[in-house]
C-alpha cells in the first residue's frame, strides 16, 4: 500500500483538528444533520483521512464515506481555529486519484465510484451533459462576457433568454461563452492545475468582465481561475432603476453557499429584490453565514440522492408559508426543482417578471 502524504499546510490543520477534539462543526454540517450518523461528521472525515495516510486502512475504501459532503463549508465557518476541511478532503482526493487511478483502474472505479462516464464528458466535450459545444464568437466591442454555466446552458435556457432580454433593455453589449468552469472536478481528484488548463483551452473570452448567474461558475472562475468576475445582481445594481420593477408577491430569499460562506455576496441579490416594489421578501431562520445547503453540492447528489433531498427538505422547511423561494444560484434553482415539488425562480427570473 502506497503511503500518502498531504501537504504540511494540510497536515498541520489536520493534526490540529485531530488534537483538539472539539467537534463544532458535527452539530453545523449539512450531512450530520439530516443523518445523525458519527461518520458523516467533518471530523470523523478528517479522522479517517489520517488513518488512510498512516497506511492503517486502504485510501480506495473510504471515498464513497469522504463523498458525503455538499461542500458548504459550513463546517470551515464554525470551526473556532478556521480549520479548512474542504480543502483538505479534496487534497487526499486529488492524491488518492493519482496514485491508484493508472495503477488499477477498474479496482478504483469499484471501490470509489469514480463517474468514469461523467467525466470523460468534463474532459472530452467540456461539459458534464457530454454535449458536443463549440465556443461562440466573442465580440470584441462587448461589454461583458455572459456565462450562463452548464446548468442554464443545457437545463434552463429560459433563464438565459430572460437574462439576454434584460440585458438588452439595459442596452449592455454581451458576448456569451457557453464555457464550463470545471469547478465540479475537484469533487473527484482533480488538481486546481488541471481544472486551470482545461478552462483555458475552451474558453474564448480573453481578459474582458465576466458576468454570471452561477454561484458555482461565480466561485471557480474568481478563485480557481483568477478571472474579472461579477454577479449579474451585482451588475443590476447600478441599472435596476432603469427598469422600473412592480410586482405584488411574497418571496424568501435564500443564500447560495458559494455566494455567502465561499465569497461573502449577501446584499446584492437582497438589493435587487428589494428595488421590485409591492415585493415582500422573507429570509429564513438561518440565513447568510448560517444558511443551509440546498443538498445540491459537492458530491452528495452524486453518490447519495434520498440524503440530498433531505437536505433540500430541511432548508426548504424553514421558509415563510406562502411565498416563493427566491436564490441567486442557477444550481440551487436547478437542485430544488429536482428534489421537490417546490416553487423556486432565480432572482433574474423575478426581475423579467416585474418589468414593465
Amino acid at each position: 500500500m502506497i503511503i500518502l502524504k498531504l501537504s504540511d499546510e494540510s497536515t498541520k490543520a489536520l493534526n490540529l483538528c485531530l488534537n483538539t477534539r472539539c467537534n463544532f462543526c458535527r452539530e453545523t454540517c449539512s450531512v450530520y444533520e439530516v443523518s445523525k450518523m458519527e461518520f458523516d461528521s467533518p471530523r470523523a472525515k478528517l479522522e479517517l483521512i489520517n488513518e488512510a495516510l498512516n497506511g492503517r486502512v486502504d485510501p480506495k475504501d473510504i471515498m464513497i464515506t469522504l463523498n458525503r459532503c455538499t461542500s458548504c463549508k459550513k463546517c470551515v465557518e464554525s470551526c473556532p481555529y478556521g480549520i479548512d476541511t474542504l480543502k483538505i478532503l479534496n487534497e487526499f482526493r486529488n492524491l488518492v486519484r493519482e496514485s491508484e487511478l493508472k495503477k488499477n483502474e477498474h479496482e478504483y472505479v469499484v471501490k470509489t465510484g469514480y463517474p468514469r462516464k461523467l467525466i470523460s464528458n468534463f474532459v472530452e466535450k467540456g461539459n458534464p451533459f457530454g454535449v458536443e459545444k463549440v465556443e461562440g464568437h466573442i465580440k470584441k466591442n462587448s461589454d461583458i462576457v455572459l456565462f450562463p454555466g452548464c446548468i442554464i446552458l443545457n437545463e434552463d435556457k429560459e433563464l438565459l433568454n430572460k437574462t439576454k432580454k434584460i440585458l438588452d433593455k439595459l442596452n449592455i453589449s454581451y458576448s456569451i461563452s457557453n464555457s464550463c468552469c470545471y469547478s465540479a472536478l475537484k469533487n473527484f481528484g482533480f488538481s486546481k492545475k488541471e481544472i486551470s488548463e482545461m478552462f483555458e483551452s475552451r474558453y474564448k473570452g480573453g481578459d474582458k468582465r465576466i458576468v454570471t448567474l452561477c454561484a458555482g461558475c461565480y466561485n471557480s472562475l474568481k478563485n480557481d481561475h483568477g478571472r474579472d468576475i461579477i454577479h449579474i445582481t451585482e451588475l443590476l445594481l447600478d441599472k435596476i432603476k432603469k427598469l422600473n420593477l412592480e410586482k405584488d408577491d411574497l418571496v424568501t430569499y435564500i443564500d447560495s453557499c458559494k455566494l455567502g460562506r465561499y465569497n461573502q455576496i449577501y446584499d446584492g441579490p437582497r438589493k435587487v429584490l428589494e428595488s421590485i416594489k409591492n415585493l415582500k421578501i422573507f429570509d429564513i431562520e438561518n440565513n447568510m453565514e448560517d444558511a443551509p445547503c440546498c443538498g445540491g453540492g459537492g458530491t452528495l447528489k452524486q453518490y447519495f440522492p434520498a440524503v440530498s433531498r433531505k437536505v433540500t427538505q430541511k432548508l426548504l422547511n424553514q421558509k415563510a408559508k406562502g411565498t416563493t423561494i427566491v436564490t441567486g444560484c442557477s444550481y440551487c434553482k436547478h437542485n430544488i426543482n429536482q428534489n421537490s415539488d417546490e416553487k423556486v425562480k432565480h432572482v433574474i427570473d423575478l426581475v423579467f417578471e416585474s418589468m414593465r
